[in-house]
């Protein structure tokens, strides 16, 4: 039995102390919030290992919710500690099939990417050998160029028309950070199938068709000056796509690939694009002053468009915004931004 009094991660389980949600002096609605979560975990805890992973997604999906709904930050702070504390209990579980009832199919509260396995139809592997762009290990970790060279990072694929702008960000910073290929920003990319198996870094996996990734690279309306790079950008926003509707972006990207694409395209929060590439544990909030001095991110900020302001995503690279394309000026430090570092 886990018990509920003690803090931490000890031997797989998650355990977590009711004084961290107990906030003195608060508005009836929210020591209602701190109230309903207790009651969640506490649930969740007295659970029966097997109940315990087939109510996970529900649990971390029920504290976003309070999470993005209470005001306070000391709240935010513990209810993202516990979400990553389920999070983690489910991770060092993955490999134990919950026992269901013969004849009876389990069911999931909502599709979520916390044990793709259990939804997701493995297919069967191909032969290793067999010669793949995308599973090839030549160079590996090798970042793009940040001068005018071919295969620089500000021409060599950028956004076009679209409005996925905080996926293109993010592709662009995570190849600057672990390398240009999609085998350098993900623990492993495998030939699978018709496709390929995708692990994540934070541990989640699915499978990528060759005919998703090709629908994918027609709806990405990017454009770009080297063929490799906007090869490999295709292949993570497909990734991006097939993560977004494996966890039911924005309410509706479960119903079809061609959905999850549109639900990058219209509008996303400045860490989602990060996120959906499995960088979650890499992602630390940080100033627009220190993307400015160098350091590695994504910055969210209005920019005029057509005459409009609009949110826009962009990726900080060696202190400059990547514009369009081109290699712009520094993140202006003069109007309300969001700042995120990649770590």
């Amino acid at each position: 039995m886990l018990n509920p009094a003690v803090t931490g991660f000890v031997s797989g389980h998650v355990r977590y102390a009711p004084s961290q949600l107990q906030m003195q002096g608060r508005p009836a609605a929210f020591e209602a919030d701190v109230a309903a979560v207790r009651q969640l975990l506490n649930e969740w805890l007295r659970a029966t290992p097997d109940a315990r992973l087939r109510m996970a997604p529900s649990v971390i999906d029920r504290l976003k919710v309070f999470r993005e709904r209470a005001g306070d930050a000391t709240f935010k702070h513990n209810a993202n500690k516990l979400i990553h504390k389920v999070d983690v209990y489910v991770q060092s579980h993955a490999n134990e099939s919950p026992r269901h009832d013969a004849g009876h199919r389990p069911t999931f509260h909502r599709p979520a990417l916390r044990n793709p396995q259990r939804f997701e139809h493995r297919a069967p592997p191909q032969r290793a050998s067999q010669h793949d762009f995308y599973t090839a290990k030549s160079h590996p970790g090798r970042r793009p160029g940040v001068g005018n060279q071919p295969g620089n990072i500000w021409s060599g694929f950028s956004q076009g028309r679209d409005g996925n702008c905080v996926t293109v960000s993010a592709i662009k910073a995570a190849m600057m950070r672990f390398g240009q290929k999609p085998a350098d920003i993900f623990r492993e990319v495998s030939l699978e199938g018709d496709g390929y198996k995708v692990v994540m870094r934070d541990g989640r996996w699915f499978h990528l068709s060759k005919a998703e990734l090709a629908h994918a690279a027609r709806r990405s309306d990017f454009k770009g000056t080297d063929p490799a790079m906007l090869a490999d950008a295709h292949f993570l926003y497909a990734a991006s796509a097939k993560r977004a509707q494996l966890e039911n972006n924005d309410g509706y990207a479960w119903s079809s690939f061609d959905d999850a694409l549109t639900s990058l395209n219209d509008g996303e929060g400045a860490a989602e694009g990060l996120e959906r590439l499995g960088l979650r544990y890499h992602i630390q909030l940080t100033s627009v002053h220190h993307l400015a001095r160098g350091q590695l991110g994504v910055v969210t900020h209005g920019v005029s468009i057509n005459g409009k302001v609009e949110g826009h995503s962009l990726a900080v690279i060696n202190g400059r915004e990547e514009v369009w394309g081109r290699q712009g000026w520094y993140p202006p430090t003069n109007v309300y931004a969001t700042a995120l570092a990649l770590v």
